[in-house]
């Protein structure tokens, strides 16, 4: 049965900020930024969480989960991204516009967000007798060792999110129903979520990556907090390898292994977050943003917001008004 309510903490440099228990909806605003969390037990094994994060500077969120006991989590980035650590499974870096599936022990995790940083996610966490039965009892094997021992701490299955999922994810933010039909809404979610992953015998499966020696890992620790801090002004990749001393590949496949998307990807990536937080802002015109993003022409712009959150600048517009 899963938990009626989660404690959870807000930590900014390791000191409490903030603490509240999460029944249904709860929403915070400080000077460290927004967090909207709605919790939502959807069946006698399944808890949907909903959560839209605005971070004006670096903070965590941190929760116990052990009373919950293992389970599989389902997981959609939609926009933004964030990191989950947890003390005892598997440490992930989600990135918008993927999608996630691992096992999750009963533990306590934190999820840690960057500055000027805008998040939309999806979670899940099924019991496996929820699995058992949405699956009619045939687990697919790539599924099945993520509940196991060690998958169970190491395992995960990786996708990108097609433009229908992206789009249904959104209407969870934009066309909030009430009641049972909130239920039946983040549900409907929950069963193509599963359905995606579960579909492409060639999602990533990533619980063998190969560990990135220390020296990378540095290296490439340091340029992402540079496209973070500077996403306008990256170098190219050559200057890059150069200042590293290590070759082109090596980063690319490291940064991607580490956080999910190539170096260049990444910084795109920041850009659009950076144009949304200044698009929900309101205080700002369009063509503006679209240039301090890097696109000289707002169709461009346009296009790439909409592949990465789903949704158009003129909707998220009105619904933030």
């Amino acid at each position: 049965m899963a938990q009626s309510s989660i404690d959870w903490r807000v930590l900014e440099d390791t000191r409490k900020r903030d603490a509240f228990r999460l029944t249904d909806i709860k929403e915070l605003t400080a000077d460290y930024g927004s967090v909207a969390l709605e919790r939502l037990v959807v069946g006698p094994g399944i808890v949907a969480n909903v959560s839209e994060i605005k971070a004006k500077r670096p903070f965590q969120l941190t929760t116990d989960i052990r009373e919950q006991g293992d389970c599989l989590c389902l997981q959609s980035t939609l926009a933004g991204h964030y990191a989950l650590d947890v003390e005892d499974g598997v440490n992930a870096r989600y990135q918008a516009g993927t999608s996630t599936a691992h096992g999750l022990p009963g533990t306590v995790a934190t999820f840690s967000f960057q500055a000027n940083s805008a998040l939309r996610m999806i979670t899940y966490t099924l019991s496996r007798d929820e699995l058992d039965n949405r699956l009619t009892g045939v687990v697919p094997h790539r599924f099945q060792h993520l509940l196991e021992d060690e998958g169970l701490r190491t395992g995960q299955v990786r996708r990108q999110n097609p433009a229908a999922l992206q789009y249904l994810g959104a209407s969870l933010f934009q066309e909030k129903l009430t009641g049972s039909l909130r239920a039946l809404q983040v549900d409907g979610m929950a069963r193509v979520l599963l359905a995606h992953l579960l579909d492409d015998p060639g999602a990533e499966n990533i619980a063998n990556t190969t560990p990135v020696p220390p020296r990378v890992r540095n290296a490439v620790h340091d340029i992402r907090d540079r496209i973070v801090s500077d996403p306008l002004n990256l170098p190219d990749l050559e200057t890059l390898a150069r200042d590293t001393g290590i070759d082109r590949k090596t980063l690319n496949q490291a940064f991607k292994t580490l956080f999910g998307s190539t170096i260049f990807g990444f910084a795109k990536a920041q850009r659009l977050d950076s144009a949304r937080l200044s698009l929900l802002d309101g205080s700002r015109v369009l063509k503006e943003i679209a240039h301090e993003a890097g696109y000289a022409h707002v169709s461009n712009f346009v296009t790439a917001y909409k592949k990465r959150f789903g949704t158009t600048p003129g909707s998220d517009t009105q619904g933030a008004g």
